[in-house]
């Protein structure tokens, strides 16, 4: 074995490698086994829970209405958006009797509170400065509510840019009355051909709902909420509370219901239209948001349910584990990418560096080309909209590596940045547009 390691790497008196290459080559041996290994594991292991997701399985049959929803949403100076998220929860094919809306004016200066009155929603508002963002507000209302005396089977959250889809209500309704008690709706854009990055968030989402929420829920894994149009049943909320203290109150609340052996779901079928940034300032700041509090949530609770998954033998627990340290595979990359470049500038160092950039030309064909061309075709996406895919996801992709650093940096920060939202586009428009094949 020595005399192999003597013949593998060269001495670092060797004046073609010298100190600095000797140094470089052995890191190079050391970084890119234990990187490679790392990254190869996790990926095969998502890739093939992701298989799961190719065939859509049946369900059982629509049940009638009998759950009743509460249905929060927080609004901090929403008056462009808000009327047409009211109207679109308004429409949904449920009876009026067993579902109501309440909009949060929270800390409001403007007109949102008249503007979701006007359009048929009861108005709560709301003002604390120290307390301010879409956790504290729902949490709030949620306590309202209950005071109020208000009884409902489910709550369910919806962002005040929003639109719905009619059946929103009933398939929460299917999953309550199946015992399901924390559901996730599928997340769509309600923007997505505005420009490149409001389609670059759409094939990302598109591909989620495939590859991870789908492939999960149909094997009994468990589901990641996100951040809107997730239905929690109230015995839920009344037993473990809500109290959620990170910038992204949905994965915290997701792991929070693991640690007590409650498994989030997936409804496929319920849409939430949702409006993605305009301007790639915008999309940073939203983006570097999810990663300061996903890297927050993920210290405090990655080792829970680890510890959880391995004595109780928890296969969801692991499973969120996994997901909590997610964001170390695009570091990983990152550093990989770098690295890359070495041999550039050290010639002489080959080992651990020789064939890194064939394996990440291989990595990107197969990941932002092969990849979502099957996945996206099972969401009848047209072909034109995945070249385009196939143009932009690179660069949009190399844009989460200063964000997923920045953002483990900034893990205890907790200050809300909102983003603006002022899409008012209806329900009707919306799903025209899907139907005209432009998604």
């Amino acid at each position: 074995m020595i005399e192999l390691l003597k013949e593998i790497l060269p001495s670092f008196e060797d004046p073609n490698i010298g100190y600095v290459g000797f140094v470089l080559t052995i890191f190079g041996l050391v970084f890119f086994n234990v990187a490679w290994t790392y990254l190869m594991g996790v990926n095969l292991y998502q890739i093939t829970i992701a298989l799961f997701g190719v065939k859509r399985r049946r369900e059982g049959p629509t049940l009638p209405p009998e759950k009743s929803f509460a249905i929060i949403v927080p609004a901090h100076n929403e008056d462009q958006v808000i009327a047409e998220t009211v109207r679109s929860l308004r429409s949904v094919d449920y009876p009026e009797h067993l579902y109501e809306i309440f909009v949060v004016a929270d800390n409001c200066s403007d007109e949102t509170a008249v503007r979701a009155r006007e359009a048929g929603a009861t108005v709560m508002e709301r003002y604390n400065e120290d307390k301010r963002g879409k956790p504290y507000a729902f949490e709030w209302a949620f306590e309202q509510i209950e005071m109020g005396g208000g009884s409902f089977d489910g709550i369910v959250t919806i962002d005040a840019d929003n639109v719905v889809s009619a059946n929103l209500l009933a398939e929460f309704n299917n999953r309550l009355l199946r015992g399901e008690q924390v559901i996730q709706g599928f997340l769509d854009t309600k923007n997505p051909n505005d420009n490149w990055i409001t389609w670059s968030y759409a094939m990302a989402f598109w591909l989620a709902a495939r590859t991870y929420q789908l492939a999960r829920y149909q094997i009994g894994l468990p589901c990641a909420l996100g951040g809107t149009g997730f239905c929690i049943a109230t015995p839920v909320l009344r037993q473990y509370g809500w109290d959620v203290t990170s910038l992204t109150d949905d994965l915290e609340y997701t792991m929070r219901v693991l640690l007590h052996g409650v498994k989030p779901t997936w409804a496929h079928s319920a849409v939430i239209y949702d409006e993605k940034p305009l301007s790639m300032k915008a999309s940073m700041r939203q983006r570097l948001r999810w990663m300061q509090g996903h890297w927050d949530v993920a210290s405090r609770y990655f080792w829970p349910l680890l510890k959880r998954a391995i004595t109780k033998r928890d296969l969801a627990a692991f499973d969120g584990a996994i997901y909590c340290i997610s964001p170390t595979r695009t570091m990983l990359w990152s550093l990989t990418l770098i690295f890359a470049w070495v041999p550039f500038f050290f010639p002489e160092v080959t080992v651990g560096f020789l064939n890194v950039g064939i394996w990440l030309g291989v990595a990107v064909i197969g990941f932002y080309v092969i990849y979502p061309l099957f996945y996206l075709s099972l969401e009848k996406v047209e072909l034109k909209y995945y070249v385009r895919h196939v143009l932009t996801m690179p660069f949009f992709a190399l844009t989460w590596i200063p964000i997923t650093w920045l953002g483990y940096f900034r893990r205890k920060r907790k200050h809300w940045d909102k983003t603006e939202h002022t899409r008012s586009l209806s329900i009707e428009e919306v799903e025209a547009s899907k139907r005209a094949g432009l998604r």
